[in-house]
């Protein structure tokens, strides 16, 4: 996953960290990957994702990375909004 590039808005949009400053993470991200044989109805996967989604809400938040690097999931804020793009 890429959260921060040049690739779109330049060297702005790139991650600056001063001498002594914690470094920051995103995530955790899921990619669920799921499959179905060719005998069988794509459609499902769509029913099947839904329900993994339903499971990882619930699961929310994630108390992993267990290293003393990390904030644990009651240390962590919790961020939330609406993200609108305008492209021309």
């Amino acid at each position: 996953m890429m959260f921060f590039s040049t690739h779109y808005a330049g060297d702005n949009l790139t991650i600056k960290l001063g001498d002594g400053e914690p470094w920051k993470v995103f995530g955790p991200v899921l990619i669920y990957l799921n499959s179905v044989s060719v005998e069988e109805d794509a459609l499902t996967l769509w029913e099947d994702a839904k329900e993994q989604m339903l499971i990882e809400t619930q699961s929310w938040p994630y108390d992993f990375p267990l290293s003393e690097d990390f904030p644990h999931a009651d240390q962590r804020d919790i961020v939330s909004g609406r993200l609108i793009v305008r492209d021309k």
